[in-house]
């Protein structure tokens, strides 16, 4: 789970830099990704189970994609993102593994960075759309990341975490609050 200092953070530096914050979120996630240890189930009620001709006994089912209430579930998903994010060039930050970098020095010699901050199925992606070679940078990474995943384009990114996200990138304001959360609790 994304910390929310990192999340604070990465707002804080796209107002400084005036970059975009864009949000996606996988959709079934879990599903997306592969067991990587064998599960079997019971027949589910109302359907007549197999029985196995050289027991006897009742078959069960072979579970081979990632299901909502497996606790391996989210460390599969984790770690087919984690491959994925990585093939892309992203490198996992070293004071929150749920922030991912790609870092290169642009034709100019300057330093370019797209930020990925990864919430189980959410992902807030930190990026100058205004430079051309990262927009290109980006544009390749979302194309390959709609091709591998079911992934929905959720735009500009107002929430994250439980925080409501008011960014005005042209008048660089930017306000995080957690009304909602707070009022949940009352």
């Amino acid at each position: 789970v994304a910390a929310l200092n990192t999340l604070r953070n990465q707002c804080v530096f796209a107002n400084q830099r005036s970059e975009d914050l864009k949000s996606w979120d996988f959709e079934q996630a879990f599903v997306q990704s592969e067991m990587d240890t064998e599960m079997y189930v019971r027949w589910p009620p109302g359907i007549k189970p197999m029985i196995d001709p050289d027991t006897g006994r009742q078959t069960a089912l072979l579970v081979k994609r990632a299901q909502y209430g497996a606790k391996q579930s989210p460390r599969c998903w984790g770690l087919k993102l984690h491959k994925f994010l990585l093939g892309q060039n992203f490198r996992r930050s070293d004071t929150d593994s749920c922030l991912y970098l790609m870092n290169w020095k642009g034709r100019d010699g300057r330093k370019r960075q797209i930020a990925l901050v990864v919430y189980v199925d959410d992902l807030l992606a930190r990026v100058k759309l205004d430079d051309p070679e990262v927009r290109h940078k980006y544009e390749c990474f979302v194309t390959n990341m709609q091709q591998t995943f079911v992934v929905e384009d959720r735009g500009n990114c107002d929430h994250m975490l439980g925080y409501k996200i008011d960014y005005d990138k042209d008048r660089g304001l930017l306000k995080l609050t957690q009304k909602s959360c707070l009022l949940a609790l009352l």
